[in-house]
């Protein structure tokens, strides 16, 4: 057993050794990859300029990203002007790699604002790469130079903060699959009405007629057409573009209940939706209404452009505050969010894709990921 174990260490460095080998800086373009695919970022390291996102190459060397149009790979505001990683105000000063521990690569790539309004503000963009699969890991952080300070502003009275954003080519008419994984107690089969209610209810107090009533959370999947003339914005946090020869997949990593469902005793709840202090079981002020849409915290917006789409996550509610300061003791990031794509349009590989990103790649400590019992037994 420990010869296996010390094999299958051997085994990730060798792969991670592989993938850092791919990560190289030349002439203002920074390239990182594996086998499936490659990445290519361009940002100056003289003078400044826009970072770009150049290409994303198949295992053919086709261009997944659109060739009309070009998203920045962020945007927010600070000091109450709009910043895009199109802005050109950008300088690279380097990158640094490190092994994961589930055979993944984490590169930090390091950028400075070198002019106003971005001056002194550093930028740590983090991508994590793993062998044999096109996802990808990606965090955006922000950290002021010492005697520096930013701060984050709304925009038209909403907070604005993008990260990533990409402009995919999806030919034919793309289906965007949202997969909600909060969902509480959400219906597991379709209802038979001639079946007995829940044993625990003779009377259908809650009128439910399988195992959904068992304090659980179950995926609640919805799929949409897009259109021109209406874009998309789901909740996820799992959402899959379908195009007709490319598979999309975008996810975020962060929790949100998806309804109002089993969250309060409705005898607590007063019309209109204010809440009382019953409906939690608490005593205190809590007075106010709460609707299903004030838990969506971070959205996938997907735009249709001609033959091609813009998908981004966007942050709704919660994500900073206006005024929030950033500076050498405040540092400000993004939420992880993981990103794959497929010619493979299959089900199947969808399926393919969501399985080993949770299995494997979403944590570094594949002790983790073991499978476990779980009995309840009242």
């Amino acid at each position: 057993m420990a010869r296996l174990r010390v094999l299958s260490i051997i085994s990730f460095l060798f792969i991670a050794q592989n993938l850092i080998s791919q990560t190289k800086y030349q002439d203002g373009i920074l390239y990182l990859g594996n086998e499936v695919f490659q990445k290519q970022i361009q940002v100056p390291d003289k003078g400044r300029g826009p970072i770009q996102i150049k290409a994303l190459l198949d295992l053919t060397g086709k261009n997944v990203l659109s060739s009309n149009t070009e998203s920045p790979l962020f945007e927010f505001i600070v000091d109450k002007s709009l910043v895009t990683a199109l802005t050109p105000v950008w300088q690279y000063q380097g990158f640094e790699t490190r092994a994961m521990g589930n055979g993944g690569t984490e590169i930090i790539v390091s950028i400075s604002g070198v002019r106003n309004p971005v001056k002194g503000l550093q930028i740590k963009l983090y991508q994590q790469l793993f062998p044999g699969t096109s996802l990808m890991r990606e965090k955006l952080e922000f950290q002021a130079e010492k005697g520096k300070e930013f701060h984050l502003s709304k925009w038209a009275d909403q907070l604005h903060f993008v990260f990533p954003q990409y402009d995919i080519t999806t030919s034919g008419v793309p289906k965007s699959t949202e997969i909600r994984i909060a969902s509480w107690a959400s219906e597991l089969v379709d209802v038979n009405t001639s079946a007995s209610f829940d044993d625990r209810f003779p009377e259908g107090g809650f009128n439910d007629h399988n195992l959904a009533m068992n304090h659980m959370y179950h995926p609640k999947i919805v799929g949409k057409t897009l259109s021109a003339d209406s874009p998309l914005l789901t909740k996820g946090p799992i959402n899959i573009l379908q195009g007709k020869d490319l598979l999309w997949l975008t996810t975020y990593e962060h929790a949100s209940q998806d309804d109002l469902r089993g969250l309060f005793k409705q005898e607590g709840v007063e019309d209109g939706g204010v809440i009382r202090d019953a409906a939690q079981g608490t005593k205190g002020v809590f007075n106010f209404p709460i609707a299903a849409k004030d838990f969506h915290f971070l959205g996938i917006s997907q735009t249709l452009q001609n033959a091609d789409t813009r998908i981004g996550v966007k942050a709704l509610r919660g994500a900073y505050l206006d005024g929030e300061r950033i500076d050498q003791d405040h540092p400000y990031a993004s939420v992880w969010t993981a990103t794959a794509f497929s010619r493979d349009t299959t089900r199947a590989n969808s399926q393919s894709l969501i399985h080993d990103y949770l299995w494997k790649w979403i944590c570094e400590k594949p002790a983790s990921r073991q499978a476990e019992f779980y009995y309840n037994t009242w």
